[in-house]
């Protein structure tokens, strides 16, 4: 999703079936931790999940398509990896 776009709770028709959008967009909040590459949109469309319209399921049904093509993409988290945190800063 393009960063300049713009989703309005104004702008379309209201979307039906509310529980089905709160849920796949719900199921994508727990997606977004292994995929960096989904916080952004998924935090769009999560703003609209009291009361999604038929513009915010299909950019619900886009995202669906990129993770489609998309399932072998992700942060792969192992049990018992010595994690080492490192940090750098610029004193300037």
């Amino acid at each position: 999703m393009a960063s300049n776009c713009h989703l309005t709770s104004t702008d379309g028709t209201p979307f039906i079936d509310i529980s089905l959008y709160q849920s796949i967009v719900g199921s994508m909040q727990y997606l977004a931790l292994t995929r960096p590459d989904l916080v952004f949109v998924v935090h769009k469309v999560s703003k609209f999940m009291h009361n999604p319209l038929d513009t915010h399921w299909l950019t619900v049904k886009h995202i669906l398509r990129y993770l489609n093509h998309s399932v072998l993409t992700g942060l792969f988290i192992a049990r018992n990896v010595d994690f080492k945190l490192q940090a750098y800063s610029d004193s300037d």
